[in-house]
């Protein structure tokens, strides 16, 4: 399975302002088959996206609810995992 973790700026034009409405998420996305990457939500009777504050904490929900016992690989904001497999 791949994941990535994507940046999202809003307000763009507040970045420098003391206060203005610039707010920065990270969201996650996984990679599809047929239609390229698709964005994780979370999704009980509607839609919700999941965002972050910051990078690390992206990175931590991806390893805490995504990866288990296996093998991550990482290139820059890409994550590619292979579980590990067992034969008894």
């Amino acid at each position: 399975m791949k994941f990535r973790i994507v940046e999202y700026t809003h307000c763009v034009n507040d970045l420098g302002r003391e206060n203005g409405r610039a707010r920065i998420e990270y969201v996650i996305e996984k990679k599809t088959y047929w239609f390229g990457w698709k964005e994780i939500f979370n999704t009980e009777i509607k839609p919700k996206r999941i965002s972050h504050e910051t990078y690390q904490d992206a990175e931590a929900y991806l390893y805490s609810n995504y990866m288990g016992h296996g093998m991550c690989k990482k290139i820059g904001n890409e994550y590619e995992y292979t579980e590990y497999t067992y034969f008894v």
